[in-house]
């Protein structure tokens, strides 16, 4: 993994965690998910929560070098009893990964955050690290609900 990564950018991604999360599922999620899951409400609340949990999980996971492999497990369960397949999960870590670029670099010119070009890289780069890791923990979550 990634050595520690800025404040600065641990801050900002803390800051608008939650612009994020809308930003993930007004341009990502209704895309990739079908309208069996998006049109139901509780299941978009559980996965809105959960994606907030996960981003301040990873951040603490690349921060210190810890995973918290039960909340992974839970989050690869969890999809599948919300009906999400593992290939759509496999989809939603590209895009989310994807997403996550394109939203700091906008909030970073939006909001003059300050965040250098290789900040971004950094975080986005130990963000796909990290998901190299947690992806087969999902995925076994995932298998133990089948």
């Amino acid at each position: 993994m990634q050595p520690l990564l800025s404040e600065r950018i641990i801050r900002s991604i803390s800051k608008y965690i939650l612009q994020f999360t809308d930003y993930w599922f007004e341009n990502y999620i209704h895309q990739i998910l079908p309208t069996e899951v998006t049109d139901q409400k509780e299941i978009l609340t559980d996965f809105r929560q959960q994606t907030v949990e996960t981003i301040g999980s990873g951040l603490r996971a690349i921060a210190t070098q810890r995973i918290d492999e039960k909340a992974y497990f839970e989050l690869g369960a969890a999809q599948f009893e919300n009906g999400i397949t593992y290939g759509q999960t496999l989809e939603l870590r590209y895009a989310f990964e994807e997403a996550m670029e394109c939203f700091l670099i906008q909030i970073n010119q939006r909001h003059d955050l300050e965040l250098s070009d290789q900040e971004i890289a950094d975080y986005i780069t130990a963000l796909k690290q990290l998901n190299d890791i947690l992806t087969p923990i999902i995925a076994a979550g995932h298998a133990s609900k089948q």
